[in-house]
């Protein structure tokens, strides 16, 4: 476990993470980190790419450069920042507010918390850890940091994120 200051967060949201819950978990980090005299620059954009443009050029500045890049979201938006963090040395980190919060679990960050979630950041405790790249004469390359599913359960997941019933982990 490494501990590094931080005084300088850029805070990414995703409101509609968790079925709308991502709006509510922002206000508690954003309260949360302002109240602690941490400069905070958040970013709350229309789509995911707009969102890592802005993560991306803030990353690789000199003047506005920040100690962490804070994810409040899911999985989803965990996954769609860490092709402009990949290579960095700012930290990646995660108030999780989405349905499944897999990478928050696995990394044992409370998931119901939003409050402890923004002490781990504040505290400056951060870890390395791998990630995986999938490569492909066709597409982009693909970042992930859990798991990767191709084939028959990449087929149910676009299946099933839509769906209402169930709602949480069970979908």
């Amino acid at each position: 476990m490494n501990e590094h200051s931080v005084r300088r967060v850029l805070v990414v949201t995703n409101p509609h993470s968790g079925v709308g819950r991502g709006d509510g978990v922002a206000g508690a980090v954003l309260d949360g980190l302002l109240g602690s005299g941490v400069a905070v620059t958040e970013v709350r954009e229309d789509s995911a790419a707009e969102s890592v443009e802005r993560v991306r050029a803030a990353v690789t500045s000199t003047t506005e450069r920040p100690d962490a890049v804070l994810c409040v979201g899911g999985d989803g938006l965990m996954n769609a920042l860490l092709p402009a963090l990949a290579h960095s040395t700012v930290p990646l980190a995660l108030v999780p507010a989405g349905t499944g919060n897999d990478l928050a679990r696995e990394l044992g960050i409370p998931v119901d918390d939003p409050r402890a979630a923004t002490e781990i950041v504040l505290r400056g405790h951060s870890r390395t850890i791998d990630l995986g790249r999938i490569e492909s004469l066709h597409e982009t390359p693909t970042w992930f940091a859990t798991v990767v599913g191709t084939g028959f359960d990449a087929r149910v997941t676009l299946r099933a994120n839509p769906m209402r019933y169930p709602r949480g982990p069970l979908r």
